[in-house]
């Protein structure tokens, strides 16, 4: 295990495994009365952060694939909503999701359909399986097993 220290008012240890994995961030007062107030600790929340976005490599998100095959499998299902399109909106949402906010609206414009109705679709796919849970009132989730399996059977 490696660890690493950023030094300022405070000492910031960053513990990775074998892998380069980050595992553990430890932040501790160094001198003075032994406390860190409200703004150090902030302060150093922001450094780990700093640190960290600049020494990961960026993954690059490309969802134009999963986007291509739903909008095909919504064109075969027409006006059904098919499994074959719930499992390729789910792999087409879990990909949109890194890049950030307004999933359901990048979505619906993908298709063409209000935000309405492809915010009820999300929830068809969720309910059936087909996409995970995602926090109350946030976007998030994945493609679950069966999404893939009707996928790849090419229902």
């Amino acid at each position: 295990m490696a660890i690493e220290k950023l030094r300022p008012p405070y000492e910031v240890e960053l513990h990775r495994n074998d892998a380069g994995d980050l595992v553990k961030v430890v932040i501790e007062a160094v001198g003075g009365d032994g406390n860190l107030s409200y703004e150090e600790l902030r302060e150093a929340t922001r450094s780990v952060l700093d640190h960290v976005r600049s020494t990961s490599p960026r993954a690059e998100v490309d969802p134009s694939g999963a986007l291509a095959a739903m909008v095909a499998a919504h064109r075969v299902a027409g006006r059904e909503v098919s499994d074959e399109y719930l499992a390729r909106l789910a792999v087409a949402y879990e990909a949109c999701v890194p890049l950030g906010k307004a999933v359901s609206t990048k979505l619906a414009k993908t298709l063409g359909i209000s935000v309405n109705t492809m915010k009820g679709h999300i929830g068809r796919a969720r309910n059936d399986g087909f996409l995970s849970p995602a926090e109350p009132g946030k976007e998030g989730g994945q493609a679950t097993a069966k999404a893939r399996q009707i996928i790849a059977s090419g229902a």
